[in-house]
């Protein structure tokens, strides 16, 4: 983002419930931003290579022990790209559940120490909503997974852990991610000085 003639790049989180819709809004604002953290991706693609059903309701208790490992991977193979990003000052976005408030207070401190803007969507439909898309994408889990994720967000968002992390202006909050207009977005948050 620019202030003047000062260049301040900005880190995306996109948060939401397992179901909300934050990889569709990704896809839609992708073309905004220099990268995009998506382990959830490499994830699937490990699960696939390895013959691994991403249905999670069906997996049997070795595919879910080696589903855990290569979610590990995922992670660590997709945030090892992060330094280099901001060595470089470039822009990105991050989809998360966001239900470990701690862990992404800690990365929002640290990538504002870094001379980084950090700015939030939060995606939040309903409860049905989340599980009915859960139950149509590619790669499901267990309905009890999608209700933790979704209570946990709601209780955040109640008790103000998100607005603390990422301040009142930094914070949007969409109810239908279906309608979510990235381009809007955009350049009313951004002012399409990316």
């Amino acid at each position: 983002m620019n202030y003047g003639n000062d260049f301040v790049p900005t880190v995306l989180w996109l948060i939401g419930p397992a179901g909300s819709g934050k990889s569709v809004a990704a896809a839609r604002l992708k073309p905004y931003f220099c990268h995009h953290l998506d382990q959830d991706q490499l994830f699937t693609e490990l699960l696939l290579h390895n013959g691994i059903s991403l249905d999670f309701r069906r997996q049997n208790e070795l595919e879910r022990s080696r589903s855990n490992e290569l979610r590990t991977e995922a992670a660590l193979a997709s945030w090892a790209h992060v330094p280099n990003w901001i060595a470089n000052m470039q822009s990105f976005l991050i989809e998360t559940t966001g239900d470990k408030p701690h862990n992404l207070r800690e990365c929002v401190d640290r990538y504002r120490t870094s001379g980084y803007r950090n700015q939030a969507i939060i995606f939040n439909p309903s409860l049905e909503v989340c599980l009915q898309q859960n139950r149509n994408r590619q790669r499901v889990l267990p309905e009890d997974i999608v209700i933790t994720t979704w209570r946990k967000l709601n209780e955040y968002l109640s008790d103000g852990k998100y607005k603390e992390i990422f301040g009142i202006e930094q914070l949007n909050v969409v109810q239908n991610p279906i309608e979510f207009d990235a381009g809007q977005w955009y350049e009313q948050t951004l002012g399409g000085r990316e």
